[in-house]
């Protein structure tokens, strides 16, 4: 039925259950008989120069550069690049995002081939990181990430990938899909959201790519703009549902400048 829509299902800040760093490119297919693949091989196609657009540093670069993952469905804050001027941005929407066939054509084609499409979506972020990377004003362990809305998920994970350095910046992004189900008899709540299905990786471990779980991995290499609850609401941080919701990991901020303002 869904995260969370069962009966006494456990909210993910109850229980720490993140995905094991070993397994990821497995199970999100960027792995395969021991070597790296492209998930997308064979189904959706390489990634193309046009799936990206590079905006070069507006004044004298530092070697910071950011990873803009966007998502069709929100805006991309048109102040980012004047937000942190010393800067490089990469922008991808990503193959999961325009495909055409569609979020439950792609959710279920990537169900039959054993390749979720968030593993798409975390292999074109790595991939537009290592593209950055190779541009001269640019060093690479100042690649950081920032997400859109719906690719939030795919930006924690890919900064994960590269490891601590890697600051990771979300903006209107869900911290959990986890919905309440009932809490004694009944049968599961009906499945509401906004999020796309695309999301959701299928499997007995799926459920560990929960936001939630992913943000608690990163801790401090977080910053929220506008956090999303599973609904599509801005997050109440003060807010209880089955039992006492622990603190949103990372730093919440107010304003795109402050989210992209050097500590």
């Amino acid at each position: 039925p869904g995260v969370g829509l069962v009966e006494r299902a456990r909210a993910p800040w109850s229980a720490f259950f993140p995905p094991s760093l070993t397994r990821v490119r497995e199970e999100l297919g960027l792995r395969k008989d021991g070597r790296d693949v492209d998930p997308g091989e064979g189904w959706v196609g390489p990634l193309q120069r046009s799936d990206v657009r590079i905006e070069r540093a507006r004044s004298t670069p530092d070697g910071r550069a950011w990873v803009v993952l966007e998502d069709p469905d929100r805006p991309t804050p048109a102040s980012l690049g004047s937000s942190d001027p010393r800067a490089t941005f990469i922008y991808l929407i990503g193959r999961m995002n325009n495909h055409p066939g569609g979020e439950e054509r792609l959710a279920r084609w990537g169900l039959e081939l054993g390749r979720p499409p968030l593993g798409l979506a975390l292999h074109d972020g790595l991939e537009a990181a290592r593209r950055v990377a190779e541009l001269p004003e640019v060093q690479p362990q100042k690649v950081g990430f920032i997400g859109i809305g719906s690719s939030g998920l795919a930006a924690s994970l890919a900064a994960r990938e590269l490891g601590k350095e890697a600051p990771v910046r979300l903006i209107d992004a869900p911290v959990t899909l986890w919905q309440e189900g009932p809490r004694s008899g009944g049968e599961p709540a009906p499945i509401t959201s906004p999020w796309p299905a695309t999301l959701l990786v299928p499997g007995p471990r799926g459920a560990r790519y929960d936001p939630w779980f992913v943000l608690g991995m990163l801790g401090d290499q977080v910053r929220h703009l506008r956090p999303r609850g599973p609904l599509g609401e801005l997050w109440d941080t003060e807010r209880s549902g089955a039992g006492a919701v622990q603190p949103l990991p990372g730093r919440t901020v107010s304003s795109v400048e402050a989210l992209l303002r050097r500590d």
